[in-house]
């Protein structure tokens, strides 16, 4: 071998070698030179599906159904990842499915995932018992690393003595948290402040205040600003910033003493944007990447700039650096080797960290997704390295050299075949350094290699891309496996799931549906084909016609062969589970009990035009809203006699309909007739009619939302129906026939016109939502409190409901408390949103454990602790597109439906719910309590930590016209698969022109609020 050669050594155990684990010692000779190292292989009868499935290489993807966006993710990443080595374990946050994934890093398979909402920034503390987590809510949780259980939660609320968002968290030598805030305006902008906290006395240290805005707290690196690098030194004794700008700041590095609570600060080489701060492990010095200046070495106590690793517009003549910019990066364990990303081609290379020199390349890969290359975050002691990537993570094996930089991605053809092997696979190549002649690769599918491997350059002598012909091999398992290439100077391609030995069911969808049947059902996976011929399905033993196939994901790029197959629902049993089969020319599969019957729809026609409506148990009556009178309809006996209501004209259009908790009072509004209706229901003649005032005696105002108390005082929400900038909370004394303003919120004007207002059931509070801003008012003093932690879409359309036990809303489509902490939100796979079109109406379990999402022809049911799907039913019915679709009726999961011909009643109780979706959020997560800190703040004063997030508008916006990109035509909005403020992929939905009446913003639905910018 020539020096600094490597050479593949390949031993198997023999037919009678024992099962277990046994050692294995290799001894490597040259001269007076000798090396030995002794590594543990375990003998199994046969390896399980989870190894089969991929390439028996340390490199290698798996997909856990995130989606990472390049925008952010190579810009200031965060720490969305972090080693814990006493369990040899790896943590990753995946906020698109509200949890944290943990991977073995022995057998690089997820073996947890810990429902965390939002999760983003983790910390492993240094006595290796517990993951700190911080969340895009600004919530901090701890994970128990034996158990990977929660331990505690601190709501954002709660954190310091005014409260405090922070989305990244660190431990520091003496216990107490370093934390960044939130973001403001977009997540690449950059944090305003950097804390630390103690947990123990609830004090922040947060530096000096800033005298001009007394609510806003202070930074422990006031010279700073737009943070956006973030980390503490490797002994945890110092506190390490940088601004997320070019050169922006006056000296845009800081180093901060929590002990001393003292300040150093540096510039950069030139003004340039930097990225992230990777420490080393001996607490002496970081490394900041850069844009232009490649990587900057800076004393940690003094900050004084000791070193640099070239970059592409560096003047250090003679020293090879990075040809372009580090999209990522991660330092060994012993503190020798940094590993940086090249952000332009995704290659990955070691730099000696005393030297700082380039020592090799690493074989990466890249896959064909919007996020293409491994952003490199965690590292364990063996060199295997972790990082997000696209719609999963990566790993890749730093004890691995390559001489070439890069190979890209495979494109496989067919995605499907036999369990028995023998498919002819056409694979493409694209080799990013061609003049390194790759060879002919080791071909595996799977674990298991191809057979009549052959390469043959691109018919285009332009071209990189190579075709790879091959046959794959029998498999012992049916499923999706991985295709990956081994080239012979060590580089490496990944298809990941790109064969599936026969069909595979990734998730049934809908998987609930009435008795009656009729409607149709979804089935989302693999090895379907690219037609209808050959496939069938059943379901409950009954056949369940193919309408159509999609082939391939509505979007691209996207990193697998994902097909979507339609069917015919037949008729069933309401409350029976029952299994589908999907049958191909390839195979045969089923997943058991997976698909559900409810009890068929009632249907209780009429020609009006409801709005909304409510139910009254007193008197078992639901009252709707018609354009100038009150429909009042009995499931016993059918449509009653409408109530007329004095006073309203051809321009009356009434809206909002509400009870007051003892049922002594009805009050409904009249958006264009601009007035309110106050009556008792057992004497509707008593009929009061009181028109709402302009405001300033010219603006035209129009009440929406309303809601009313036992003592007739109603509080509402109004429309300026003549532009913006009129007050747009007020509340009206029906004894008195007075109206009152009430807190600072401005109208939008006419698309406030969907606001809610709502009252507990004990009539302490007020509940509502303008402009995007959650808020809610104490009945007995009339004193407004703005939420902390929930989103805003800035604009209205927004949908808000609250249990009948008080104890959870939904607002923006955040799951909080009755104080408006946030504590979850909805997690859509991204083929969950690919077919259906929700609507307004979001109600809520009268326990709060279920979220109730109207579609135009379903519902979906989801947890509130995990924000998981739990069922999607599809409905016989086409949901209204009006102002409240969906009345909560006499029993838990009964709702009417108003349509287009009338109200229908869906009864979804005998869908079956787990006993732990069922309990308080408060019992699956301890909170951090402390009297004496308020829950809120004044509405007056905007909390300066309101999180930045991009919002989903609410997920009315699911609903996009037909694609055209994917050839199909999918219903879909990837705006539900959207993360707010982090660097989570957004593919923003078009809004439905039917329901929001309005043109979408740039970016179609990007709505973004912090206290200094609103977007």
């Amino acid at each position: 071998m020539l020096p600094g050669a490597q050479q593949t050594v390949v031993f198997s155990p023999s037919a009678a070698a024992a099962i277990g684990n046994t050692s294995v010692t290799a001894q490597a000779t040259a001269g007076l030179l000798s090396h030995t190292i002794t590594v543990v292989v375990t003998v199994m009868t046969q390896l399980p599906p989870t190894m089969t499935a991929h390439a028996p290489i340390r490199t290698r993807y798996l997909r856990t159904n995130s989606a990472y966006d390049p925008n952010s993710l190579e810009f200031a990443p965060p720490h969305f990842a972090a080693y814990d080595p006493a369990h040899r374990q790896f943590f990753v946050s995946n906020a698109l499915l509200n949890e944290i994934d943990v991977f073995d890093a022995t057998t690089e398979s997820q073996i947890a995932a810990i429902a965390v909402p939002l999760a983003w920034g983790l910390d492993v503390a240094p006595t290796g018992d517990t993951l700190y987590v911080a969340t895009l809510f600004g919530d901090i949780y701890t994970i128990n690393t034996s158990t990977n259980s929660i331990i505690q939660r601190y709501p954002s609320a709660s954190i310091g003595p005014q409260g405090y968002a922070p989305t990244e968290v660190f431990v520091l030598a003496d216990g107490r948290l370093a934390l960044l805030g939130g973001a403001g305006g977009l997540s690449v902008d950059g944090s305003a402040s950097v804390v630390v906290w103690d947990p123990q006395t609830n004090s922040l240290d947060s530096g000096t205040p800033n005298p001009t805005e007394p609510f806003f707290p202070g930074t422990v690196c006031p010279n700073i600003q737009n943070i956006g690098a973030f980390a503490v030194s490797g002994d945890r004794t110092h506190v390490l910033a940088a601004t997320i700008d070019s050169g922006g700041g006056v000296l845009p590095v800081c180093s901060y003493d929590p002990i001393a609570k003292k300040a150093a600060f540096s510039k950069y080489v030139s003004d340039t944007f930097v990225r992230q701060i990777i420490p080393s492990p001996d607490g002496s010095r970081f490394f900041l990447t850069s844009n232009l200046d490649g990587v900057l070495v800076f004393n940690v106590a003094t900050v004084a700039l000791i070193g640099q690793i070239p970059g592409p517009a560096s003047d250090v003549s003679g020293v090879p650096g990075l040809p372009n910019a580090a999209g990522g990066a991660v330092m060994s364990l012993d503190g020798k080797t940094l590993y940086l990303v090249d952000q332009s081609f995704g290659s990955v290379a070691a730099f000696d960290t005393t030297s700082l020199t380039l020592r090799n390349w690493i074989p990466a890969f890249k896959i064909s997704d919007t996020q293409d290359f491994l952003v490199i975050a965690a590292v364990d002691e063996t060199g295997l390295i972790l990082g997000p990537m696209g719609h999963g993570v990566g790993f890749i094996d730093a004890a691995v050299t390559t001489a070439a930089t890069l190979a890209g991605p495979l494109a496989v053809t067919p995605s499907t075949g036999p369990e028995s092997g023998g498919t002819q696979l056409q694979i493409a190549n694209l080799y990013v350094t061609p003049a390194n002649d790759p060879g002919t690769p080791l071909l595996y599918v799977g674990a298991s290699a191809a057979s009549n491997v052959e390469v043959s350059p691109s018919p285009n002598s332009n071209s990189a891309t190579n075709q790879i012909t091959a046959t794959t091999p029998a498999s012992v398992f049916p499923g999706p496996v991985d295709i990956s290439a081994i080239f012979n100077n060590n580089a490496v391609a990944i298809a990941p799931e790109a064969f599936s030995y026969g069909p595979t069911i990734l998730e049934v969808v809908p998987n609930a549906a009435t008795a009656e049947g009729g409607t149709t059902g979804a089935v989302v996976g693999y090895g379907f084909g690219q037609n209808t011929t050959g496939l069938q399905v059943s379901v409950g033993g009954k056949n369940a016609p193919v309408t159509q196939l999609y082939p391939a994901a509505p979007y691209s790029p996207y990193p697998f062969p994902v097909e979507t197959l339609l069917f015919t629902i037949p008729p069933g049993t309401a409350g029976s589970s029952v299994d589908l089969t999907v049958f191909t020319p390839t195979g045969i599969t089923t997943s058991s009990g997976v698909f559900h019957y409810a009890a068929p729809v009632t249907n209780f026609p009429i020609s009006a035009n409801l709005q909304a409506g409510f139910y009254d148990a007193k008197r078992d009556l639901y009252f709707f809203s018609d354009t100038s009178k009150i429909q009042v309809l009995s499931r016993k006996s059918g449509w009653q006699t409408p109530i007329s209501l004095p006073g309203t004209t051809s321009t009356s259009t009434l809206l909002a309909i509400t009870e007051s908790p003892d049922n002594s009072l009805l009050a409904v509004s009249d958006l264009h007739g601009q007035a309110i209706y106050v009556l008792n229901p057992d004497s509707p003649s008593s009929a009061q009619r009181f028109a709402v005032p302009s405001f300033a005696n010219f603006t035209p105002i129009g009440p929406a939302g309303l809601a009313v108390t036992n003592t007739g005082k109603i509080y509402f929400d109004a429309v300026d129906l003549g532009g913006t900038g009129t007050p747009a909370f007020y509340k009206l004394d029906t004894l008195a026939g007075t109206f009152t303003s009430l807190g600072t919120l401005q109208s939008g004007g006419a698309l406030d016109a969907a606001s809610r207002v709502l009252l507990s059931s004990d009539g302490t509070r007020v509940y509502s939502e303008v402009e995007g801003e959650a808020f809610w008012l104490d009945t007995a003093t009339d004193t407004v409190h703005s939420s902390i932690s929930t989103a805003s879409n800035s604009g209205g359309y927004s949908d808000l409901a609250l249990s009948a036990d008080g104890s959870t809303l939904v607002t923006n489509d955040d799951l909080t408390d009755s104080s408006l902490n946030a504590i979850s939100v909805p997690a859509y796979i991204d083929w969950e949103t690919w077919l259906p079109s929700p609507t307004y109406g979001q109600k809520l379990y009268s326990d709060g454990s279920v979220l109730v999402q109207p579609l135009t022809d379903g519902i979906d049911l989801i947890s509130r602790n995990t924000g998981r799907l739990l069922y999607r039913v599809q409905l016989p019915i086409t949901v209204a597109q009006v102002y409240d679709p969906v009345v909560p009726a006499t029993n838990v999961g009964v709702y009417g439906i108003i349509t287009a011909a009338g109200v229908s009643f869906v009864d979804l109780s005998a869908l079956p719910i787990s006993p732990s979706v069922r309990n308080p959020f408060s019992q699956e997560i301890s909170q951090h309590t402390d009297p004496s800190h308020p829950n809120s703040m004044p509405l007056s004063y905007p909390h300066p930590h309101l999180l930045m997030r991009y919002d989903l508008s609410n997920p009315k916006a699911l609903g996009a016209p037909p694609t055209s990109s994917s050839g199909h035509g999918f219903f879909f909005a990837q705006g539900m698969a959207c993360i707010r403020g982090s660097p989570i992929l957004c593919l923003f939905p078009t809004f439905p022109p039917s329901l929001h009446n309005h043109a979408p913003c740039s970016g179609a639905g990007l709505r973004l609020v912090s206290n200094q910018h609103r977007y």
